[in-house]
């Protein structure tokens, strides 16, 4: 289980079609990317990284085109999102 510090979980969005990313807090960046590196899920960084009101500094983590968006949002359910830890 990842700590979480911030109060929503982590989700998918979609961008349109084929094309979906999922805003990571900068702070569990290296935990999210080594979780999705575990599964066969394609994706990318963005280099530029925003804060929006002073929230926490957030990174894209763009899914590559065709990437099934149910079983990534299963697997940030099943290792990130959990409460139970």
């Amino acid at each position: 289980m990842i700590k979480m510090d911030f109060d929503k979980p982590l989700k998918v969005e979609s961008l349109g079609g084929e094309f979906g990313h999922i805003n990571v807090p900068v702070s569990l960046l290296d935990e999210v990317t080594a979780v999705l590196d575990k599964h066969p899920i394609r994706y990318y960084v963005l280099e530029e990284w925003m804060s929006i009101n002073g929230s926490p500094l957030f990174a894209w983590v763009q899914l590559r085109r065709g990437a099934d968006f149910a079983f990534v949002q299963s697997v940030l359910d099943a290792e990130i999102n959990r409460k139970d830890a």
